[in-house]
Protein backbone atom coordinates (compact mmCIF):
# COMPACT_ATOMS: atom_id res chain seq x y z
CA UNK A 1 0.00 0.00 0.00
CA UNK A 2 1.59 3.20 -1.18
CA UNK A 3 1.18 6.39 0.77
CA UNK A 4 -0.23 9.31 -1.05
CA UNK A 5 1.96 12.43 -1.14
CA UNK A 6 -0.68 14.43 0.69
CA UNK A 7 -1.07 11.90 3.51
CA UNK A 8 1.14 12.57 6.52
CA UNK A 9 2.91 9.76 8.29
CA UNK A 10 2.94 10.60 12.02
CA UNK A 11 6.45 9.18 12.36
CA UNK A 12 7.99 11.29 9.62
CA UNK A 13 8.54 14.90 10.61
CA UNK A 14 7.69 17.58 8.21
CA UNK A 15 10.59 20.05 7.70
CA UNK A 16 8.41 23.05 8.63
CA UNK A 17 7.37 21.56 12.01
CA UNK A 18 10.91 21.74 13.47
CA UNK A 19 11.17 25.57 13.60
CA UNK A 20 7.73 25.81 15.20
CA UNK A 21 8.66 23.23 17.82
CA UNK A 22 12.02 24.92 18.49
CA UNK A 23 10.28 28.30 18.91
CA UNK A 24 7.80 26.73 21.32
CA UNK A 25 10.59 25.11 23.37
CA UNK A 26 12.58 28.34 23.36
CA UNK A 27 9.54 30.34 24.52
CA UNK A 28 8.78 27.87 27.31
CA UNK A 29 12.43 27.84 28.39
CA UNK A 30 12.64 31.63 28.56
CA UNK A 31 9.36 31.80 30.47
CA UNK A 32 10.56 29.19 32.96
CA UNK A 33 13.88 31.00 33.51
CA UNK A 34 12.09 34.32 34.09
CA UNK A 35 9.64 32.72 36.53
CA UNK A 36 12.46 31.09 38.53
CA UNK A 37 14.46 34.35 38.57
CA UNK A 38 11.41 36.25 39.82
CA UNK A 39 10.70 33.67 42.52
CA UNK A 40 14.33 33.67 43.72
CA UNK A 41 14.84 37.45 43.68
CA UNK A 42 14.78 39.10 47.10
CA UNK A 43 11.62 40.92 48.15
CA UNK A 44 11.62 44.61 49.04
CA UNK A 45 11.48 43.67 52.72
CA UNK A 46 14.58 41.49 52.28
CA UNK A 47 16.37 44.32 50.49
CA UNK A 48 15.50 46.75 53.27
CA UNK A 49 16.77 44.32 55.92
CA UNK A 50 19.99 43.86 53.96
CA UNK A 51 20.52 47.65 53.98
CA UNK A 52 20.62 47.51 57.78
CA UNK A 53 23.21 44.69 57.62
CA UNK A 54 25.33 46.77 55.24
CA UNK A 55 25.02 49.78 57.56
CA UNK A 56 26.15 47.63 60.51
CA UNK A 57 29.14 46.34 58.56
CA UNK A 58 30.22 49.75 57.28
CA UNK A 59 29.72 51.47 60.65
CA UNK A 60 31.92 48.99 62.50
CA UNK A 61 35.40 50.16 63.34
CA UNK A 62 38.01 48.07 65.10
CA UNK A 63 41.17 49.24 66.79
CA UNK A 64 43.15 47.87 63.86
CA UNK A 65 41.31 49.78 61.11
CA UNK A 66 43.48 51.83 58.80
CA UNK A 67 42.98 55.29 57.33
CA UNK A 68 42.29 53.71 53.95
CA UNK A 69 39.57 51.44 55.36
CA UNK A 70 38.05 54.47 57.12
CA UNK A 71 37.97 56.41 53.84
CA UNK A 72 36.35 53.51 51.99
CA UNK A 73 33.78 53.09 54.76
CA UNK A 74 32.88 56.79 54.55
CA UNK A 75 32.38 56.65 50.80
CA UNK A 76 30.11 53.63 51.10
CA UNK A 77 28.34 55.14 54.13
CA UNK A 78 27.24 58.13 52.04
CA UNK A 79 25.76 55.86 49.34
CA UNK A 80 23.36 54.28 51.87
CA UNK A 81 21.50 57.57 52.40
CA UNK A 82 19.15 59.62 50.24
CA UNK A 83 20.39 63.03 49.07
CA UNK A 84 18.54 64.67 51.99
CA UNK A 85 18.43 63.03 55.41
CA UNK A 86 16.30 64.12 58.36
CA UNK A 87 17.36 63.26 61.92
CA UNK A 88 14.85 63.64 64.73
CA UNK A 89 16.58 62.86 67.98
CA UNK A 90 13.92 63.55 70.59
CA UNK A 91 15.31 65.53 73.50
CA UNK A 92 18.84 65.40 72.09
CA UNK A 93 18.84 68.42 69.83
CA UNK A 94 22.57 68.31 69.08
CA UNK A 95 22.28 66.15 65.96
CA UNK A 96 18.68 66.91 64.99
CA UNK A 97 18.10 68.52 61.63
CA UNK A 98 18.27 68.12 57.89
CA UNK A 99 21.52 67.04 56.30
CA UNK A 100 22.72 66.18 52.85
CA UNK A 101 24.14 62.66 52.63
CA UNK A 102 27.57 64.29 52.23
CA UNK A 103 27.16 66.34 55.43
CA UNK A 104 26.06 63.21 57.27
CA UNK A 105 29.12 61.40 55.95
CA UNK A 106 31.35 64.21 57.32
CA UNK A 107 29.67 63.98 60.74
CA UNK A 108 30.24 60.25 60.77
CA UNK A 109 33.85 60.78 59.63
CA UNK A 110 34.50 63.03 62.63
CA UNK A 111 33.05 60.36 64.89
CA UNK A 112 35.31 57.71 63.34
CA UNK A 113 38.32 59.95 64.01
CA UNK A 114 37.37 60.44 67.68
CA UNK A 115 36.72 56.77 68.39
CA UNK A 116 39.10 53.86 68.16
CA UNK A 117 36.27 51.34 68.17
CA UNK A 118 32.68 51.64 66.96
CA UNK A 119 29.86 49.14 66.75
CA UNK A 120 26.31 49.40 65.48
CA UNK A 121 23.75 46.61 65.66
CA UNK A 122 20.17 46.74 64.44
CA UNK A 123 17.62 44.21 65.59
CA UNK A 124 13.89 43.52 65.64
CA UNK A 125 13.44 45.20 62.28
CA UNK A 126 9.73 45.47 61.56
CA UNK A 127 8.39 46.86 58.29
CA UNK A 128 5.29 48.87 59.23
CA UNK A 129 4.59 50.48 55.83
CA UNK A 130 5.83 49.48 52.39
CA UNK A 131 5.04 51.35 49.20
CA UNK A 132 6.58 51.23 45.74
CA UNK A 133 8.94 54.13 46.45
CA UNK A 134 8.98 54.50 50.24
CA UNK A 135 8.94 52.40 53.38
CA UNK A 136 8.82 52.87 57.14
CA UNK A 137 10.36 50.44 59.60
CA UNK A 138 10.92 50.30 63.33
CA UNK A 139 14.21 48.99 64.63
CA UNK A 140 16.10 48.54 67.87
CA UNK A 141 19.55 50.11 67.63
CA UNK A 142 22.53 49.34 69.83
CA UNK A 143 25.49 51.66 69.31
CA UNK A 144 28.71 51.70 71.27
CA UNK A 145 32.25 52.89 70.96
CA UNK A 146 35.51 53.58 72.78
CA UNK A 147 37.08 57.02 72.46
CA UNK A 148 40.75 57.71 71.80
CA UNK A 149 41.41 60.11 74.64
CA UNK A 150 40.16 58.51 77.85
CA UNK A 151 39.33 55.01 76.63
CA UNK A 152 35.77 55.74 77.79
CA UNK A 153 33.08 53.43 76.52
CA UNK A 154 29.88 55.02 75.31
CA UNK A 155 26.80 52.98 74.53
CA UNK A 156 23.21 53.60 73.69
CA UNK A 157 20.28 51.27 73.09
CA UNK A 158 17.12 52.77 71.61
CA UNK A 159 14.12 52.21 69.38
CA UNK A 160 13.86 54.23 66.17
CA UNK A 161 11.48 54.69 63.28
CA UNK A 162 13.33 54.77 59.97
CA UNK A 163 11.99 56.13 56.70
CA UNK A 164 13.48 54.81 53.48
CA UNK A 165 13.13 55.93 49.86
CA UNK A 166 13.66 53.82 46.78
CA UNK A 167 16.04 55.72 44.52
CA UNK A 168 17.21 54.19 41.24
CA UNK A 169 16.07 50.77 42.45
CA UNK A 170 18.00 50.92 45.75
CA UNK A 171 16.54 51.53 49.20
CA UNK A 172 18.16 54.55 50.89
CA UNK A 173 17.81 55.75 54.47
CA UNK A 174 15.92 59.05 54.43
CA UNK A 175 14.68 59.80 57.95
CA UNK A 176 15.62 58.62 61.42
CA UNK A 177 13.23 59.31 64.30
CA UNK A 178 14.51 58.52 67.79
CA UNK A 179 11.49 57.03 69.57
CA UNK A 180 12.61 55.93 73.03
CA UNK A 181 15.54 54.52 74.97
CA UNK A 182 15.57 50.82 75.74
CA UNK A 183 16.70 50.18 79.29
CA UNK A 184 17.61 46.50 79.09
CA UNK A 185 19.26 44.56 76.34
Amino acid sequence: MALDQHTKDPFIQHPFDMPKRNALYLGLSIGTVLLVAWLLSPSNEDRIRSQFKVLERISAKTKESSTISDALALEHFQSLFSPEVILKTGERKRLAGKYSNRELMHLYGKMRLNFKRLSLRCGNIEVIALGKADATVTVEVYADGTDHVQNSVYSEYFRAKIGLLKIDGDWKFHQVDYLEPITSK
